[in-house]
């Protein structure tokens, strides 16, 4: 049952962080394997029904409720201290589909991260960061997980999209993400939020894995690798078998990683990615199937030659609207 199936004994590595409950920022650390053996298990649900409604809260009997507060102030002066560093602060909806027993699509939603989720997300970034460094320090081989700043050209394009939105970009080092937050600032009570913050994100760069510590710019991380994850990826079990093989006692010049493995496992994230996206697509076609012939308002989140890209509200789907079917003129492309 649930009861013998939270404590059983699981085999686990693990980084013991200290944290300074002033700041959220490390003291110390060690880095161990260990035995795992769960006392309780609590949903999101549950931990963010407990942040609005405290005592009322519906929560198992022994939830650690004290821990819980603890975590949650430590986890709101670490999300203060990368903010101050500059790690960008995007906060997009994600889809959220609701199947039917037949397991086609019927509608999807928004949604949102809640506070129980971004807890839990900054003691992973912190884990992920602490690793990282203690791997550079030591000399430990092991795939970095990368995110480059936009490329030069890529941002003086940047600045001309988000002049046209009446947003001026101050001069400042094109690898510092401040100027990138400064602009999502500016966005907050602008009526075009929306498409400015998707023209931001679409300038980013994209994450890879590297054998090379080249830093993280979405994070302002001078140092991070994929540690831990909410799912588990290969480049992960590379971390872990590395740090194993020094707990062990090899020498860090002795530990190697396989050849070409950051480019391969980039590329099978890609894949993956890919993958998700399509089936994205194809449930949003299932639920807009019954609806064809009706009228929506939608957002225009993009023009370009072809025509329009545009968003629903409810339900949350994307899509595009050709050219040639706007029929009330003759447009075309500047």
């Amino acid at each position: 049952g649930e009861r013998e199936a939270t404590h059983l004994r699981r085999l686990t590595l693990t980084c013991d962080m200290t944290l300074d409950r002033q700041d959220g920022s490390l003291r110390e650390y060690r880095i161990h394997a260990g035995i795992v053996r769960s006392q309780a298990r609590l949903t999101y649900g549950q931990v963010q029904d407990f942040f609005d409604r405290g005592a009322a809260a519906d929560l198992p009997q022994g939830t650690p409720t004290a821990m819980l507060a603890d975590m949650r102030e430590l986890a709101t002066a670490m999300r203060k201290r990368r903010e101050k560093r500059g790690a960008l602060n995007f906060v997009f909806p994600e889809a959220r589909f609701t199947v039917g027993q037949d397991g086609e699509a019927v509608d999807v939603r928004k949604g949102f991260p809640t506070e129980a989720t971004r807890l839990i997300e900054q003691f992973m970034l912190e884990a992920n960061e602490t690793v990282a460094a203690h791997c550079v320090d030591l000399e430990i081989p092991v795939l970095h997980r990368v995110h480059d700043p936009p490329p030069a050209r890529d941002r003086e394009t940047l600045v001309n999209d988000l002049g046209n939105f009446g947003l001026r970009v101050r001069h400042v080092a094109v690898d510092d993400p401040r100027w990138i937050n400064e602009m999502l600032r500016k966005a907050e009570d602008h009526a075009d939020r929306e498409q400015i913050e998707l023209i931001l994100l679409k300038s980013m760069s994209q994450a890879c894995y590297r054998a090379t510590d080249d830093g993280h710019f979405g994070l302002a991380a001078p140092h991070y690798a994929h540690f831990t994850s909410p799912i588990r990826r290969y480049p992960d079990l590379i971390v872990h078998r590395a740090l194993h093989a020094w707990l062990a006692g090899e020498s860090p010049q002795r530990i190697s990683l396989p050849r070409g493995a950051g480019e391969d496992y980039s590329a099978k994230e890609r894949l993956a990615a890919d993958a998700e996206s399509r089936v994205g697509r194809m449930f949003r076609a299932m639920v807009m199937e019954p609806h064809v012939g009706e009228l929506f308002d939608v957002l225009v989140t993009g023009v370009n030659r072809f025509g329009a890209n545009v968003t629903l509200d409810q339900p949350y789907v994307e899509g595009s609207v050709p050219i040639e079917h706007l029929y009330d003129d003759h447009y075309s492309y500047d």
